[in-house]
């Protein structure tokens, strides 16, 4: 990472402050806006609470499945569904949990999903080849590890910063003891979904919550929250370890067993899993594109590497928004549990590799992007003293967040057959009383990468953070961009791109 390229950077920004340029853009860009406030409550993860398999482990930035399944009526090809039809293939490059993939499972299109977090590859696979898991066999693994991991040797500490506090000695021990039971097992689904089922209790039975953007600590002292994971405040034993896992089999089985009641989620009849794909450019050997109702999953830089060229329909995803998110910190209990990182030092290292959304991240090697709007929100926050060295990270991590982002749509643009549509649900911010359009940058980006802009959907407003509501009275939104690759590919959208990039230093 080059230092010097991000401190020239920072000395070429203005130095007059206003803000003409963002409004200027939200003007441009008012034709094209519409409300869909019906899908607001969607754009988060409480819904995927009430329905089978989307219940069965709790990511707390996911989307829900309604709004996959509107973005896929809105984006998918009219033509799908006709006989001969080739059925179109859904990718999302920032997988998460997976919801994208489940729901194209539903329609039984061909799914692709890369990540760059390992236990969200993890995850999203192993939700995504529920159809091929056996009940009994699920529970005889749930059973065996319950009644077994008592006799097996546990740890009493994980090398990673939050494990220090987030669990007692017993509760610990407990469930280094249950994964060591489960990874007894045959290899496969039915032992993910165990694993799984220990690993989503790591909220309960801890006293780390997924609060904000890291973990805070919730000790057990104090008045009780009740109805969030680990806020009940008082002090847990191997019982609740246990009880835990039980329920969260319990669910697993239950949605399983039932599996008529499922016939509207459709399966993948084959879900692959790469742990680790290299390159930057054509799909590798290893990654052939998916066939008709099969899934795949890549450990994947989004930035760097794609499906091969013209092969993708439609892209539906959500990237970490540039609000300070450190997911590495956010997940490090799961990390280290699942052993998806042996230490502090490998936790840094997928720190580091992650999309600069968080504070933590290192500087780019080149800026080249040049929008207007963004500069000007750039220049405010470089003058602003107020927050001491936390307004340069958030200088560097907002400016690091969009050349990643230019990074991906261009893979996206290249990843795309001509026609074909991306859906992406993007936040916007407030720092410093400085109100950042997330959404309506990155649909400048998008033109520059060649993709028209053809709707900007508005699903709720969320307001201002506590701590900003005394300097800014902008609200924040949360949005669908909608997009498409122009059927005959002229390199740029119909209407003149915007100069987003500059030549690189």
């Amino acid at each position: 990472m080059s230092d010097e390229a991000w401190r020239e950077f920072r000395r070429a920004l203005p130095t007059a402050v206003g803000d003409a340029a963002r409004t200027r853009l939200m003007r441009e860009y008012e034709p094209l806006t519409k409300e869909r406030l019906d899908l607001g409550r969607h754009a988060g993860v409480v819904p995927r609470s009430e329905e089978p398999i989307y219940r069965w482990a709790r990511y707390k930035e996911a989307y829900s499945p309604r709004l996959v399944r509107e973005m896929l009526d809105e984006l998918l090809p009219r033509k799908h569904g006709r006989p001969g039809a080739e059925a179109p293939l859904v990718y999302d490059p920032m997988v998460g949990s997976g919801t994208s993939l489940l729901v194209a499972a539903e329609r039984g299109l061909p799914a692709l999903g890369a990540d760059l977090l390992p236990y969200a590859t993890f995850l999203s696979a192993t939700l995504a080849g529920w159809s091929r898991a056996d009940p009994q066999i699920v529970q005889q693994i749930a059973d065996d590890a319950l009644a077994d991991y008592a006799s097996l040797a546990g740890r009493d500490r994980l090398d990673v910063p939050a494990a220090e506090w987030a669990f007692s000695p017993s509760i610990l021990t407990t469930l280094t003891k249950l994964i060591r039971a489960v990874d007894r097992a045959p290899v496969g689904v039915n032992r993910d979904l165990v694993r799984l089922g220990v690993l989503s209790a790591v909220e309960q039975v801890s006293y780390a919550v997924k609060d904000g953007t890291s973990l805070r600590r919730r000790l057990p002292d104090g008045p009780a929250r009740p109805g969030r994971p680990g806020q009940q405040r008082r002090a847990m034993d191997a019982t609740d370890v246990v009880a835990g896992v039980r329920q969260r089999i319990d669910s697993i089985v239950a949605d399983l067993e039932h599996g008529s009641s499922l016939s509207l989620l459709g399966s993948a009849k084959e879900v692959t899993r790469v742990d680790e794909l290299e390159g930057s450019g054509a799909t590798s050997p290893r990654t052939p594109a998916p066939s008709i109702s099969q899934v795949m999953v890549v450990r994947a830089d989004a930035r760097q590497w794609r499906p091969a060229p013209g092969t993708c329909s439609v892209v539906v995803f959500s990237p970490p928004y540039p609000n300070r998110y450190d997911y590495s910190a956010v997940y490090q209990l799961e990390l280290a549990l699942g052993d998806f990182v042996s230490d502090a030092a490998g936790l840094r290292r997928v720190r580091k590799q992650l999309l600069r959304s968080h504070l933590e991240a290192p500087p780019r090697d080149a800026y080249r992007v040049n929008l207007p709007a963004l500069r000007e929100f750039l220049a405010a926050v470089n003058g602003s003293r107020a927050m001491g060295d936390q307004s340069g990270r958030i200088l560097r991590m907002v400016a690091g967040f969009f050349e990643d982002m230019a990074d991906v749509l261009d893979r996206l643009s290249e990843a795309l057959r001509p026609g074909g549509s991306v859906g992406l649900v993007v936040g916007t911010q407030t720092y410093l009383g400085q109100h950042l359009p997330t959404d309506l940058l990155l649909a400048e980006l998008a033109r520059s990468s060649g993709l028209e802009v053809r709707e900007l959907w508005v699903v709720r407003a969320k307001g201002v953070a506590s701590q900003q509501r005394s300097l800014s009275a902008s609200p924040s939104r949360e949005s669908v961009l909608v997009l498409r690759k122009p059927a005959v590919s002229r390199g740029r959208s119909s209407r003149p791109a915007p100069a987003a990039r500059s030549t690189a230093r």
